[in-house]
């Protein structure tokens, strides 16, 4: 996502648009509430947030809509903030998918690991739900142990991974609803477990398609990160501009990957 904004921004203005982006440590709303309270109107038209949901956050967003700068909530939602919109898929939906996946993936009984990013990220959060819904309902088998929260560090989760492996040692089944899928990876390459258990991951990147390929990961849940930033842009233009949309248009649809149809490598942003 990072990667396909950053083009959109190296762009020359277009339609009357130019982006640039503004990066605030993961999770981290102190940060988040410091980048949004410096945006100024007079330089910015409407804004794109991709945050945790914390108190702090959602009076920041109040702040900057009553500058009159139009907000998007993107890839996790802010419901309870001012947005105008929201710009990403179901995740409660995302989350009952990885849940069918691993139900029928599983080649035995046992206990799932959920890989989290943070409890106040809405998105994983609803991954979570979405998840726990259906194997509740359909997979009695199976039990989801309590979520494992990485703040998207590849060398927190590396860490942290054994000792959890060690307290679980029944686990058939990792969905990671997160980032930092590297340390993931190489906790399965070093105890050689992907062989025996389903890992179902989000977001296709470099290093997910490789996991597919490599056979480390089973499944992928993503979602077109160009198509979130063309709908934001275009949304936010709206907005501003008080002009019509078409909701059809940035309605973001779940894909679903496996090993066998993975787009062709130079096609994957990271």
């Amino acid at each position: 996502l990072r990667t396909q904004i950053s083009e959109q921004a190296e762009k020359p203005p277009n339609d009357r648009t130019e982006l640039s982006l503004a990066l605030a440590a993961p999770f981290d709303a102190q940060d988040f509430v410091a980048v949004l309270d410096r945006i100024d109107p007079r330089e910015t038209d409407g804004v794109a947030v991709f945050s945790p949901e914390t108190p702090s956050v959602r009076d920041a967003v109040k702040r900057v809509r009553d500058k009159g700068i139009a907000v998007v909530t993107l890839v996790s939602d802010l419901p309870s903030s001012d947005r105008d919109h929201f710009v990403g898929i179901d995740n409660v939906s995302a989350g009952r998918t990885a849940a069918q996946l691993m139900g029928r993936f599983a080649r035995r009984s046992g206990k799932i690991l959920f890989i989290t990013g943070s409890r106040f990220a809405r998105d994983h959060l609803e991954r979570r739900q979405g998840f726990d819904l259906v194997i509740d309902e359909e997979f009695p088998d199976l039990e989801v142990v309590a979520s494992f929260e990485g703040r998207d560090d590849p060398e927190l989760i590396y860490s942290l991974l054994p000792d959890v492996f060690d307290n679980h040692p029944n686990i058939c089944g990792i969905y990671s609803s997160a980032a930092g899928n590297e340390g993931l990876i190489r906790f399965l390459k070093d105890r050689k477990a992907a062989d025996d258990i389903v890992v179902i991951g989000h977001e296709l990147t470099p290093l997910s398609q490789q996991a597919l390929r490599a056979g480390h990961f089973d499944a992928v849940i993503s979602q077109d990160s160009g198509h979130l930033v063309r709908s934001c842009t275009r949304l936010l233009r709206a907005t501003a501009d008080s002009a019509p949309y078409n909701p059809a248009q940035e309605r973001i649809r779940i894909d679903i990957y496996i090993k066998e149809n993975m787009p062709p490598s130079d096609a994957v942003k990271s």
